[in-house]
């Protein structure tokens, strides 16, 4: 219980509204990557976790809203990933956001410690 109080606070710490807001669908688009490769079956949470955080390292400003948002939600409840995800979205963009696939795999998709 206490995780689910803490990750939103972190999460709102760590958003600011300097970076762009596109950095969210492109987060999006790697899941949409990760949900069309062939291997992604049989991909450990881990494997599907390197796999966007991968991809963010590569394409996003390290002080990325989203690259900081993917960084503390990865290792929320599995559960809660999608939501906290698209809560902090919300909040930069200040508009509703969503992604499909995200939802679809933000619970087998993070690191478990």
């Amino acid at each position: 219980m206490l995780r689910l109080l803490i990750f939103p606070l972190v999460l709102s710490a760590c958003i600011s509204t300097t970076n762009q807001a596109n950095d969210f669908d492109l987060v999006c688009h790697y899941f949409e990557a990760l949900e069309k490769s062939p291997q992604q079956i049989s991909l450990s949470h881990k494997e599907r976790n390197q796999f966007i955080v991968k991809k963010i390292n590569q394409n996003l400003d390290p002080q990325s809203d989203a690259k900081i948002a993917w960084e503390a939600i990865s290792r929320a409840v599995s559960e809660q990933r999608y939501e906290l995800f698209k809560s902090g979205a919300e909040s930069v963009l200040k508009n509703k956001w969503e992604c499909k696939a995200m939802k679809r795999l933000a619970n087998v998709t993070g690191v478990f410690e």
